[in-house]
């Protein structure tokens, strides 16, 4: 489905990412771990048409993606990104309908507003509230949701979890398992290594700009350097 290969970004004269290769199946979960500044999100960014790329090929289909972000969300590739970014003056309905850019019209959109509704009953009950009133798990209910108005077929989740409570967390996780059961693909960039592995059909260890480690997200999370750098566990000491 997507095809990233010999990536090379970043920001004026530093580059952040160095002949990056990978590849996200239609219909899987494909998840990208790393450390703090190891390009992860600029990845996404990349993808997503806000950062332009120095060299390297991004396909959809076996098609260049195109370079505009309007124009990669009407091919069905949509960004949500790190840190929620919903619009706190809006109520919760209005920030739906911003994402509505390939999600119809009419009954259609209507359609599809009853369908978040069900699938996020919380934003449901809320949907006259506005966005910035809303507690951090809901607003990242939000940004999904409002991602998924579009109707992506590759939906890019950046940190989702990032600062919620444990039980807020196992939810969002829960919610991306019911998005890939439901058609979407997904490439979810994560901190909690654990959980992203333990849910990804695929994973990529990014440092320093460079895929270091790739392979099932069962396989990477029995790898030993994995679970020493990324899931807290150190190599036992004989005595």
């Amino acid at each position: 489905m997507l095809e990233v290969r010999e990536l090379h970004a970043g920001y004026g004269k530093v580059t952040v990412l160095h002949a990056v290769t990978i590849a996200v199946p239609e219909g899987s979960v494909v998840t990208i771990i790393g450390s703090n500044g190891a390009g992860k999100t600029t990845l996404l960014r990349v993808i997503s048409g806000l950062i332009r790329p120095s060299g390297g090929i991004i396909a959809l289909d076996g098609r260049p993606l195109p370079s505009m972000p309007h124009q990669v969300v009407a091919r069905g590739v949509v960004h949500v990104p790190e840190g929620r970014k919903v619009f706190p003056n809006l109520t919760v309905e209005e920030n739906l309908l911003m994402g509505a850019f390939r999600g119809g019209r009419g009954r259609e959109l209507r359609s599809r507003m009853t369908l978040m509704y069900e699938q996020f009953p919380v934003l449901g009950s809320r949907r006259r509230q506005y966005a910035g009133t809303l507690s951090g798990g809901e607003q990242q209910m939000l940004a999904i949701a409002r991602g998924l108005m579009s109707r992506p077929r590759l939906l890019m989740l950046d940190e989702p979890s990032l600062g919620l409570a444990p039980m807020i967390v196992q939810a969002v996780f829960g919610i991306v398992a019911e998005i890939r059961r439901q058609g979407t693909t997904v490439l979810l960039v994560e901190q909690n290594a654990g959980k992203a592995l333990g849910l990804a059909d695929w994973g990529y260890v990014l440092e320093t700009g460079r895929v270091v480690v790739e392979g099932k997200g069962c396989d990477l999370a029995r790898n030993p350097m994995v679970k020493r750098a990324y899931l807290g566990e150190t190599r036992e000491v004989n005595a």
